[in-house]
C-alpha cells in the first residue's frame, strides 16, 4: 500500500502484516543459502514484499547467480528501491520489527532485538546492536 509521508511516496504496512512477517521467517528459517534464489536481498525484498504488498523481490529473483552481480544487483537496483520507498535511514538502535538492517555486507530484517540474516544453512539471529544501519519501513 502506498502512502505520502512529507511529500514522499512510501509503502505502507498492510493490515496483519505482524502474522504474515512470522510467517515468512519460519519459511525462510531452514532455507539455504543460494545467489539469485535465497540470497540477504532476496530475503529483504520477499519481507518488504510481505509487509507492504509490494512486488519487489519478482524483479530480481533468478536475475543473478553469483556474488559480483549480486552486489551489483543490490547496489544499482534493490538500495534504490529501499531508498525510493523506504527514505528514513535511522539509527539501529531505533530499528523496530519489520525495518530493513544492514550488518557484515548483508540486509536482514529486523524481529526486535534480534534480526535475521541468510547465512549458509537457514537463518542466523544477529544482536540488533551489531547493525551498522537501518531503514525504517513505515
Amino acid at each position: 500500500m502506498k502512502k505520502k509521508y512529507f511529500g514522499v511516496l512510501i509503502m505502507a504496512r498492510v493490515k496483519h502484516w505482524e502474522r504474515k512477517l512470522d510467517d515468512y521467517i519460519e519459511a525462510s528459517r531452514h532455507k539455504p543459502f543460494k545467489w539469485g534464489s535465497h540470497d540477504c536481498a532476496l530475503f529483504v525484498a520477499g519481507a518488504f514484499d510481505v509487509l507492504t504488498n509490494s512486488k519487489v523481490q519478482k524483479k530480481y529473483k533468478g536475475k543473478y547467480e553469483s556474488e559480483i552481480t549480486a552486489r551489483r544487483m543490490v547496489k544499482n537496483g534493490l538500495l534504490k528501491e529501499i531508498d525510493k520507498y523506504c527514505p528514513r535511514l535511522i539509527n539501529t538502535y531505533l530499528a523496530q520489527r519489520g525495518d530493513i538492517v544492514y550488518y557484515d555486507k548483508a540486509l536482514g530484517i529486523c524481529l526486535g532485538s534480534k534480526c535475521a540474516f541468510v547465512y549458509s544453512e537457514g537463518l542466523a539471529f544477529i544482536d540488533l546492536g551489531k547493525c551498522k544501519k537501518a531503514w525504517r519501513v513505515e
